[in-house]
């Protein structure tokens, strides 16, 4: 989950400072900047930080692509996941970026903070909180690589996941009290059907629901495309048909 908040220390330790929430058991409508126009004082969109992860990640959007995920981890690096259709034939890609882009978001605001009404072992600090971040990531956001994998699937085994896929973003709903956690993993579902393109977020869902076992499922993709294993593909074949026979009940 990403917090900004207003300038300081709080910024550098956001993840660990957010009140315990349950994670999601089912989507949630995206964020948008209808939604964010007007947020309270203190607080920042993060269409700058969306924007440049889907800028690096633009390949998951492309017009062959059936189903994808983009995966926002509070530590690690941001990848995509999805399958894509080029005539009778389907294939799982991973897209992955070579530096966490969140660390741009993290310097920028670190770098507003007034270091005057800092002590000076805490100023001191903060900079070398600076120095570390700017050092992990290159100087321009463009220059972070995207290491591409590709795998062929089975059209038999794409049409289950995408058919899964459809049916959970269709559930897509607001619920009465959502709040942040400490950490953990956004995932950033979507694909187009036939009349538009449908999206819906979760944050670390478990294991036991229907969005859990579709984040498995892509866990099992990813991994497919790393190895081409049969045994991989045999798992991903059990658990697409599973979950497309427990949306069926």
């Amino acid at each position: 989950m990403r917090i900004i908040r207003a300038p300081g220390f709080l910024l550098l330790t956001a993840f660990l400072c957010a009140a315990p929430a349950a994670a999601d058991d089912h989507l949630v409508p995206e964020d948008n900047q209808f939604t964010r126009a007007a947020l309270p004082g203190g607080q920042s969109s993060l269409a700058p930080y969306y924007g440049k992860v889907l800028e690096l990640l633009g390949g998951a959007y492309a017009r062959e692509v059936r189903a994808r995920v983009v995966v926002m981890p509070s530590y690690g690096t941001e990848h995509a996941i999805g399958i894509a259709q080029r005539g009778d034939a389907y294939e799982v890609f991973h897209l992955a970026l070579s530096a966490n882009v969140w660390r741009y978001e993290m310097v920028q605001q670190a770098k507003s903070v007034d270091l005057s009404t800092l002590p000076a072992n805490g100023a001191a600090e903060m900079k070398k909180i600076i120095g570390e971040m700017q050092q992990s990531v290159p100087d321009d956001y463009h220059d972070i690589k995207v290491a591409a994998c590709r795998a062929p699937l089975p059209a038999a085994v794409a049409r289950q996941i995408i058919e899964a896929w459809e049916k959970l973003l269709l559930q897509t709903r607001y619920t009465p009290a959502r709040t942040v956690g400490r950490d953990g993993i956004d995932y950033h579902f979507s694909m187009p059907n036939e009349t538009q393109q449908i999206s819906g977020k979760a944050w670390d869902p478990p294991p036991t629901t229907d969005i859990g076992r579709l984040v498995a499922i892509t866990a099992s993709m990813k991994a497919l495309c790393a190895t081409r294993d049969d045994k991989v593909l045999a798992q991903l074949q059990t658990q697409a048909r599973d979950l497309v026979a427990r949306l069926q009940r």
